[in-house]
């Protein structure tokens, strides 16, 4: 075994899901969001709930699995703020707190069939553990076992505390694969990592897969950093990335920034290796593009695939949004967007295709997705600060001035450098509003890289002033419109364009309203055939994989130059 995480004395469990529990509303199996009373703050056992959900009419033989060559399983996603109080016990302290959480999220995910329960990025310490010094950041990164030594920490037997091994039994005794994200450590020299000279230790920003033995199946680190200095970039191939279920499911996994780049989940997919990705992610959104559902429903959208996406919950610092996103089928998605919500499950059946027989078929108990919100008394109200995106950089026109005529028919386009973006619409509206047409090409910066991305749609703008249209609504205001009938256009140049749509209530736009073409090399279209209340933007993103910059940022003299506005190095996640 070439790992060891034995640091602390530790003899009992940290959560008792055998506690006695009390029933929810029999309506909780429609598509709605449920608050439940946060049973981890309650000493009383009266304080947790029993879920009953609607058993789905929907089961698999292996016979009927093995001839539709198509499965349902059950995906649970968790949002979470995790515990990073390091004043109350240190990394013991805090690893022990957020396993107690990952336990009684597992066990109310399983109570409604949950195949997979998904946890979000720095789940396990917490968002601030690169502010940390150094002992304090290696006492939170952890070794992890490699997925060919088919290890399975719960089968260890210590008397001192090991993260991994709750980890492991709570996959273990609630039969189901848990993804976990967490900061790992290696030995550069593959020696144990206990064992390891300090300057000979490497760091990950890791993904783990425990499968429903306890065993660790998967490994994957982090391909691309978002301003992570303790961090290594994976040294791994993208194969790495790769598990197949129990029930004959192949997914692939992905962190965060790597959604915006080609490896390792776009890539498996042009691959054929899978159509079901799981992603970890600390986000942070930046209006009016950038919001965290809008990102993960067009991946799923574009790409024809299932994207499993949690997300950490920390609406101060823009961070909220997670979903099961099911494009691979006709199913809609179901996501969660509320900086009130506190931490959420969310729980639906994903249709999917089988990538090898399966062992053990699922028996989805779920007909439709719910929605759980735990909102702890201490939560109060939370404040969502989003970033704003640097507007100016854009070429823009207005669309709409004081003496448009309500159902008149208009086309505007606006170009920038080699993207000429069209928009022909009709606008219907109660209250004047304004909206513009937008266009960008070029390097633009990301972290510690420089991608090349492509935009173009529209916006709505709080006024006439370029900069309000980066303004997010929070609340809706007494105004009142519809935009369209529309479409949105462009002479794209990108690898792959991906469509997106929202509204200024912070919901998606119905993927069933709107019609998305596109000609490789060429161009992109959004359409929509009727029109949409309170939009906020509908735009296609276009990325170009091969020109981007990777590993060095803009000098001042480059930002202003290339983008023409200095210090935007933190606006994309």
């Amino acid at each position: 075994m070439r790992y060891s995480n034995n640091t602390h004395s530790w003899s009992k469990p940290l959560f008792n899901t055998n506690l006695a529990i009390h029933e929810l509303p029999t309506e909780f199996s429609r598509d709605d969001e449920i608050f439940v009373d946060e049973a981890l703050e309650g000493s009383s056992e009266g304080n947790f709930w029993r879920i009953e959900p609607e058993i789905s009419v929907e089961s698999h033989s292996l016979d009927d699995v093995l001839s539709a060559q198509e499965i349902v399983y059950t995906a649970a996603v968790l949002e979470m703020e995790a515990d990073r109080n390091w004043t109350q016990g240190g990394s013991e302290q805090i690893f022990k707190r957020n396993i107690r959480s990952i336990e009684f999220y597992a066990a109310q995910a399983k109570i409604l069939g949950a195949d997979i329960v998904l946890c979000p990025e720095y789940g396990l310490e917490g968002l601030d553990h690169h502010s940390r010094n150094q002992s304090v950041f290696s006492a939170l990164s952890l070794a992890v076992p490699s997925p060919l030594e088919s290890v399975a920490p719960c089968d260890v037997n210590s008397s001192v505390f090991d993260p991994l091994h709750e980890l492991s039994c709570t996959a273990r005794h609630q039969q189901l694969y848990l993804v976990v994200d967490l900061a790992e450590k290696s030995c550069k020299n593959d020696t144990i990592a206990a064992e390891c000279a300090p300057d000979q230790l490497v760091y990950y920003n890791t993904q783990v897969v425990f499968d429903r033995t306890g065993v660790v199946v998967a490994r994957y680190r982090k391909r691309h950093l978002f301003l992570e200095p303790k961090f290594s970039p994976s040294p791994d191939s993208m194969d790495a990335a790769l598990f197949t279920s129990d029930f004959g499911v192949t997914f692939s996994l992905q962190i965060c920034f790597d959604i915006l780049f080609e490896d390792p989940g776009y890539a498996n997919v042009q691959r054929n290796l899978t159509r079901d990705i799981v992603m970890s992610t600390a986000w942070v959104d930046v209006a009016p593009f950038n919001l965290a559902p809008n990102v993960q429903n067009s991946f799923s959208r574009r790409l024809g695939v299932n994207l499993l996406a949690s997300n950490y919950h920390w609406p101060e610092q823009s961070k909220l949004g997670s979903g099961v996103y099911r494009g691979y089928s006709d199913m809609k998605h179901a996501y969660t967007y509320d900086q009130h919500s506190g931490d959420v499950l969310v729980v639906a059946p994903v249709r999917t295709r089988l990538s090898t027989a399966p062992l053990r078929p699922p028996s989805p108990r779920l007909s439709r997705p719910m929605i759980l919100k735990y909102k702890k008394p201490s939560d109060g109200h939370r404040q969502l600060n989003v970033r704003r995106f640097p507007m100016k950089l854009l070429s823009t026109s207005d669309v709409l001035n004081a003496s448009s005529t309500a159902g008149q028919e208009f086309h505007v386009q606006v170009c920038h450098k080699n993207l000429c973006c069209d928009l022909q619409y009709q606008y219907m509206a109660s209250e004047k509003q304004v909206y513009r047409s937008v266009a960008y090409s070029g390097l633009f910066p990301a972290g510690v890289k420089l991608i090349y991305l492509q935009l173009c749609g529209v916006v709505w703008c709080k006024s006439t002033d370029v900069d309000s249209c980066s303004d997010y609504v929070t609340q809706m205001d007494a105004s009142s419109d519809v935009f369209g009938p529309f479409n949105v256009a462009g002479n794209f140049t990108s690898d792959i364009t991906f469509p997106n749509a929202m509204t200024r209530n912070e919901t998606l736009v119905s993927n069933d309203l709107y019609e998305f073409t596109e000609e490789p090399g060429y161009s992109s279209k959004l359409e929509f055939k009727q029109e949409v209340p309170f939009l906020l933007t509908s735009y296609l993103a276009g990325r170009n994989f091969s020109r981007d910059v990777p590993n060095r940022q803009l000098t001042q003299e480059e930002q202003e130059s290339i983008l023409g506005v200095a210090n935007l190095f933190n606006f994309i996640v």
